[in-house]
């Protein structure tokens, strides 16, 4: 990762009158949540209707119903996406703060 002061293009569209046209108005922290809300409302109506449907009898058939609603969720960041994500905005901090510059380590994102 590089940061360098004024390296973002967008000063640069907002001049031509473009930035408008390209800069996303939903932050990725918006989207992440709005995905979220999506998925665990798809959840919850999921066993809300299995269970009006089926009963309580079969927590397998259950699972297995939940698991194959599952490959329609919406996309969203999962608890490993979060840790590297969070691991390479540390050190990216950490890099300006001292003044130089880091290589990053695979140790650094494994989860023990």
């Amino acid at each position: 990762i590089a940061l360098k002061a004024g390296a973002t293009k967008q000063a640069e569209q907002t001049k031509k009158g473009t930035a408008a046209d390209i800069v996303d108005e939903k932050s990725a922290l918006q989207y992440s949540l709005e995905n979220f809300l999506i998925n665990s409302h798809n959840h919850g109506a999921g066993v809300k209707d299995f269970l009006e449907t089926y009963g309580e009898g079969d927590a397998q058939a259950l699972n297995e119903f939940l698991r194959e609603q599952a490959k329609n969720r919406e996309p969203a960041a999962g608890i490993q996406d979060g840790y590297e994500s969070t691991v390479a905005a540390i050190k990216a901090n950490e890099a300006i703060l001292k003044g130089e510059r880091i290589v990053f380590s695979k140790e650094w994102f494994a989860v023990a």
